[in-house]
């Protein structure tokens, strides 16, 4: 076990500290402002009060945005985990001093996992302070979120009242499922890469992973991995999304990616 978390730690901070990561702030940032700068717009124009948390539910839950940038940069920065070593002696220096190839396979999973936390974190912290200097702070959701009027129904684009009244509790709970949804995005494509060992490799699969949850048949919407990663999914008044169920199909695919990746590296001659 010690031996386990020593190589976790050093994988999780061989991720971080690579000089890729200083792009999440300004990138982050950009997109943050530009979605309390839209929102802005109705303050504005139709003197509604929006707060800071009206801000984040409409910034963070923006579908478009979380599939198309913000799970596919995570993948930028932490998906070639694997490709990287293996274009260099790291695998075989590693390997000849570890007991275990399995176990080094676990020590990048579990560091996937910790870097996907940090990931999360930092975009909702950078989330926050955007829209702090943007809308005033209060204890609790405002128009956005609370509104029944039509025109701001029409802007909530039918998301349902979120599960829980307090705005902190709800982004806890969004950052801890998010970390999981980004862990299991960015598993998927790091599996892959096992097979594949193209640089390009883990990025085009994120994105095929993000354009079936906008194609995917609707009938058979509830099996989309790719939409149950998405947490704002459970806002949306769709009966058959279900929290539990979707932590479940998570967790599954999750041990199926590891199994597989387990069973492959184990046989795999570096």
């Amino acid at each position: 076990m010690q031996r386990l978390l020593r190589l976790c730690y050093f994988e999780t901070l061989r991720i971080l500290l690579r000089k890729r990561w200083l792009l999440i702030i300004p990138i982050v940032a950009v997109l943050a402002y530009a979605s309390a700068d839209f929102l802005n717009v109705g303050h504005f124009n139709y003197h509604i009060a929006f707060n800071v948390w009206d801000g984040m539910f409409f910034g963070l839950g923006n579908g478009k945005m979380f599939f198309f940038i913000l799970a596919p940069l995570f993948v930028f920065f932490a998906g070639d985990i694997f490709i990287r070593d293996y274009h260099s002696d790291y695998l075989l220096f590693t390997t000849s001093r570890t007991s275990s190839k399995v176990l080094l396979w676990g020590a990048k999973v579990c560091a996937i996992f910790l870097v996907a936390f940090v990931y999360t974190v930092v975009i909702v912290l950078i989330f926050s302070l955007v829209n702090l200097f943007t809308f005033h702070y209060s204890s609790a959701f405002g128009e956005f979120v609370t509104s029944t009027n039509h025109f701001m129904q029409m802007l909530r684009a039918g998301y349902n009242t979120p599960h829980t009244s307090s705005p902190f509790l709800f982004f806890v709970y969004y950052t801890l499922y998010t970390t999981v949804g980004m862990f299991i995005y960015a598993l998927i494509p790091v599996t892959v890469s096992l097979f594949l060992t193209n640089f390009f490799s883990p990025l085009l699969i994120a994105y095929a992973v993000s354009l079936s949850s906008f194609y995917f048949p609707f009938q058979f919407a509830k099996w989309d991995l790719g939409a149950n990663i998405y947490y704002f999914i459970h806002l949306l008044g769709i009966p058959f999304f279900s929290t539990p169920i979707s932590i479940l199909c998570l967790l599954i695919t999750g041990t199926l990616l590891f199994v597989i990746g387990a069973l492959y590296i184990k046989r795999k001659d570096f």
